[in-house]
């Protein structure tokens, strides 16, 4: 069900753009649509399950198979082109008896003006905004759907935000040649490669701009979802793509462990800490230029598309090299705080000869690697 206020449809409406009902129908078929592995609605199930069901849990609505989409200018800016684009707020599952603000049904919310955002003053769902939002329609889905698996099946308690958003995120990304959409790389959808330099788009400026956050906070910063992002990227191309993320949703840890956990269960993954994680990961970005790295080396960037499939669908992943984008990884030449469940990266120089002596103090929770290439 496709629903659009008042305000925001029709010729001359209130907003400065207006949906249409060509609009709303391009969209109801983007989102699902007659046959298999040709939809948003196929390509999220298919990894996580369905997004909502019976439970056995008092306050919640029913079940009648029915999504409901509300096209409305959220936050009231009446933006073409920036602020919230979409969210799934789960008050919405519950009974008016529980939650007062329910609308008692399992819904997302749209920004109509953007998605209605005619660029180039000829509308279609290529536009920029339009597949945004889209796009944004994948990551949503997956909150959606992680609500009911998570919170209502396994009645596991709420997973931090920044666990929540790396999987959106990176479901963004696994679904971007499905979407025909340059993704969070910010590459065209057929270009397997990590693209060509002077990338300022996608998620990654803003990531290499701030790369010394920790992963494990999260506030509202632009940058935090980059680095979610940039991490579950690398997850997936190491450990096991659509899989991952299906092992990372379905197991009842709420914290870093339910990534260990579906690490774990990989054969390359099997004894892997938290810690060895976010250690490979700084040392891929550095390599992420490197598109002949042997196999036992983790690589953002193999040259193509590395495909995986889960449930008979094959997804593509395509190659990142994060000194494609403007800016590149930041580094640093003289002595910072280090953050809790970060990296930091450290520039020597450059065409060094001779001998080279460093003196490191370490607080014993602190990992190095020295890179040279």
């Amino acid at each position: 069900n496709i629903w659009v206020s008042d305000d925001s449809f029709g010729s001359g409406c209130a907003k400065n753009k207006c949906v249409t009902q060509e609009m709303v129908d391009i969209l109801a078929k983007s989102f699902l649509k007659e046959g298999l592995d040709n939809d948003i609605y196929d390509w999220v199930t298919t990894i996580y399950g369905e997004e909502w069901g019976s439970t056995t849990q008092a306050g919640f609505i029913g079940t009648n198979d029915e999504i409901t989409i509300l096209l409305t200018d959220i936050d009231d800016d009446n933006s073409e082109n920036g602020g919230v684009i979409g969210f799934f707020w789960s008050k919405d599952n519950y009974l008016k008896s529980s939650y007062s603000g329910s609308n008692e049904r399992i819904m997302f919310y749209l920004d109509s003006v953007m998605f209605a955002n005619d660029e180039d003053e000829v509308w279609s769902i290529e536009s920029l905004w339009a597949k945004e939002a889209i796009s944004t329609l994948a990551h949503e889905f997956y909150h959606m759907i992680g609500f009911y698996q998570k919170r209502v099946v396994l009645k596991s308690g709420e997973s931090p935000n920044w666990l929540e958003e790396m999987i959106a995120e990176t479901t963004e990304d696994i679904v971007a040649t499905k979407l025909k959409h340059s993704g969070p790389r910010n590459v065209v959808y057929t270009d397997g490669s990590a693209g060509g330099p002077d990338n300022s788009g996608g998620r990654y400026p803003l990531y290499n701009r701030y790369n010394t956050l920790s992963l494990t906070a999260f506030t509202t910063l632009l940058a935090e979802y980059s680095k979610v992002s940039a991490f579950g990227t690398y997850l997936i191309r190491q450990y096991g793509g659509a899989t991952l993320l299906h092992d990372m949703l379905h197991n009842t840890s709420t914290d870093e462990n339910a990534v260990v956990n579906a690490v774990n269960k990989t054969p390359q993954g099997a004894e892997k800490k938290f810690s060895d994680l976010l250690h490979e990961w700084g040392v891929s970005v550095m390599l992420s230029d490197q598109t002949n790295l042997s196999e036992e080396y983790a690589s953002y960037n193999r040259g193509d598309f590395t495909p995986t499939t889960y449930n008979g669908t094959t997804y593509q992943m395509g190659s990142i090299n994060f000194f494609n984008y403007v800016p590149m990884p930041s580094f640093y030449t003289s002595t910072r705080t280090l953050s809790n469940n970060a990296n930091l990266f450290y520039k020597i120089g450059d065409n060094l000869t001779g001998d080279i002596t460093l003196n490191l103090t370490l607080n014993g929770m602190t990992e190095v690697s020295l890179i040279t290439k």
